[in-house]
């Protein structure tokens, strides 16, 4: 195969990557959480630990065409970060519009923390901290280092594993604060990967996959005996993390068959991501979750409808500069 050809097809196999990730987000989230009480079926787990390493995934994929070199701090954040807030700002301004009717389970309530946990779209969370990872790293390496930068990174990656096994008071419960920790040397990783001269081939990468997904199962039963909390998926713990980031190798040399370039899969599975919650609320209200045909037909359901608002998204001019 060409070199041409090659790279198309790393690249293709990244994009299809990015559009997978965002249909295991809103499998995750039509999943009954086993963190709200009972034992989870077996099936939920696996499900869930799988699908968690979506997010990790797309930091590092962010990481693979991340640029790093020498420029003023003001260029490196409208490059890094600069259409990401952007976009976070507009979901933002829809989640409001929409969640502020008196419609059922549509229950919008104003908080300075929404601008960075995202509210009721609780998956908005991922774009300011990819945002400001980007930068971080960005910015980073050309003024102190790639030793530096790797130092710090993995010592606020291990603040927030911390605050992960629940083994400082005083941290943040798991939620953003792990996310926003981890994001830095998450994006790091994708810069390395890219950079590297060496190149996993797919059958090993799928090996490593397959290695990472048990171990995070064991991880969230450690944590959950730590922290004396109901056994459940964790989304930024050091296996969960190891997932994403083989995931990522994996797509990077995959060379088999890929989305055809019209369809801009990572476009698509990034509207995905950001406007599945919008039909996941009521659906949950009317469908409910739990039972095996119930997630089956609540995933169904979020699924058409939300690749059905992200193509229209991408179909209508003024949209498609907006969300991608």
């Amino acid at each position: 195969m060409a070199g041409e050809e090659r790279a198309a097809a790393r690249l293709g196999g990244v994009e299809a990557g990015r559009l997978v990730g965002a249909l295991l987000v809103v499998l995750l989230h039509c999943l009954p959480n086993p963190a709200f009480g009972g034992r989870p079926p077996v099936a939920v787990l696996l499900l869930g630990a799988a699908a968690r390493a979506a997010v990790p995934f797309f930091f590092v994929a962010s990481g693979l065409f991340l640029a790093v070199r020498p420029e003023p701090m003001r260029d490196t954040l409208r490059r890094t970060a600069g259409r990401l807030l952007r976009l976070h700002l507009f979901w933002l301004l829809v989640y409001a519009a929409v969640f502020s009717t008196p419609l059922p389970s549509f229950n919008w309530q104003w908080k300075p923390s929404i601008l960075w946990t995202g509210g009721a779209g609780f998956q908005l969370w991922f774009l300011p901290v990819l945002a400001a990872s980007r930068f971080a790293v960005a910015a980073a390496v050309p003024r102190i280092g790639w030793g530096a930068t790797v130092a710090l990174a993995a010592g606020i990656a291990a603040v927030g594993l911390w605050a992960v096994y629940g083994l400082h008071p005083h941290l943040p419960a798991p939620f953003w604060f792990p996310r926003m920790c981890q994001g830095p040397v998450l994006v790091l990783a994708g810069v390395a990967l890219a950079r590297s001269r060496t190149e996993l081939r797919p059958r090993s990468a799928a090996g490593l996959v397959l290695l990472a997904w048990p171990l995070s199962l064991g991880e969230d039963a450690l944590i959950a005996r730590l922290g004396g909390q109901p056994l459940t998926y964790q989304e930024f713990d050091l296996s969960t993390c190891g997932l994403g980031i083989a995931a990522a190798a994996l797509a990077r040399g995959w060379t088999g068959w890929t989305p055809p370039p019209r369809w801009r899969a990572a476009s698509l599975g990034l509207r995905l991501y950001c406007v599945h919650v919008l039909f996941l609320w009521p659906l949950l209200h009317w469908i409910g979750t739990g039972a095996p045909g119930r997630t089956t037909l609540l995933f169904a359901a979020v699924c058409a409808l939300s690749l059905g608002a992200a193509w229209l998204c991408g179909r209508v001019p003024w949209l498609a500069r907006i969300t991608v």
